[in-house]
This record gives structure tokens, sequence and C-alpha cells, in this order.
């Protein structure tokens, strides 16, 4: 389904309007949260995400989280040519999986980036992680003053600005 460019009032860019509906924003979307300076899960590129996109296997970043070896080994494409584009294989699933799983401990921030939240990029990322990190930290002490108490068996309170991975948000991105 096509769907007219948008513009905001104040702003020279146009955008598709269709996130949930346009195939190349959903890999883009994918893309960007997979890419180097976000989650960093190198195994995966573009051709690859195009294929899990049109197998129907991924349509959104929590979905990356669901992949079995399973659902990954066999994968192939071709393009128009004949050629073939994208395939996976046991060594390319394990690296797949390995790299979603190394994911999981990201620092926040990198986390925030991956989002593709507009208008948070890597620099507004950073510094909304380091706002959030010290506002959870202090409602955690008003709330739970003995916090120390419920983070730990040997009773010291864990140091939040490096406790916050991407495993932390593992509801937030699952479904």
């Amino acid at each position: 389904r096509s769907s007219d460019l948008g513009r905001a009032d104040g702003e020279a860019g146009h955008y598709c309007p269709n996130q949930d509906g346009c195939p190349p924003q959903i890999v883009g979307r994918l893309e960007h949260f997979v890419s180097r300076k976000a989650m960093n899960i190198d195994s995966l590129g573009s051709e690859r995400l195009e294929l899990l996109y049109r197998r129907g296997l991924v349509s959104d970043i929590a979905d990356l989280y669901s992949l079995t070896r399973e659902q990954l080994v066999g994968l192939e494409s071709y393009g128009d040519d004949g050629q073939r584009r994208a395939s996976i294989q046991e060594k390319g699933a394990a690296g797949i999986l390995s790299a979603i799983e190394a994911s999981r401990s990201v620092p926040f921030e990198r986390v925030l980036y991956a989002l593709g939240i507009r208008f948070v990029g890597e620099t507004s990322a950073r510094l909304l992680a380091r706002h959030f990190t010290f506002l959870l930290h202090t409602l955690i002490n008003l709330c739970f003053p003995n916090w120390s108490l419920l983070t730990s068996r040997r009773w010291k309170p864990i140091p939040l600005s490096k406790s916050f991975k991407a495993s932390t948000y593992k509801g937030l991105i699952s479904k």
C-alpha cells in the first residue's frame, strides 16, 4: 500500500507516515537496530534482514530475539537474475544467534539509540541514558531504602550505571 509523504511543520525533510506497513521502512528500522553504533549485531546485514522479513520471521526488533537455529538454517533468497542474494547455513545461524545474544549486554544508551526514536541520535541517547539512570537510581533509593539487600548476596548495592544493559529491557522489546 502506497502512502503520500508527510512533512512536519517547520521541518525541511519529508517522511513516509506508513511506519507499520511500509516494508522498506520496517527493514530500514531493523538495519538501524542491528548497526554497529546501535546493538552491533554484525551477522545480520541488509540482505539477511530482508530475507528474514520476507519469510515472515521478523517484522519488528522484538522478533530478532525469538529467532531459533531451526528457523534460520537453510534460508535462501534469490534476486530477479536468479543469483543467490543471501543464504544462512549452520555456521551463519550460529553467528547470528551468538551476535543477538551478545547484543543483550550493550549499554542502555545504545539500546535507546537502537530503538530509532525520532530526534534521538547517539548524543541524545547518551544524555537521556545518564539522566534516566540517575533518576531511576534516585527512585529506587527512595522507594527501596534497603535496595542493597535485594541486589546482591554480598549485600552490596549495585552501581546502576553499569548494570543497565539490554537484558534489563528484555520486557520492553519482548512481545
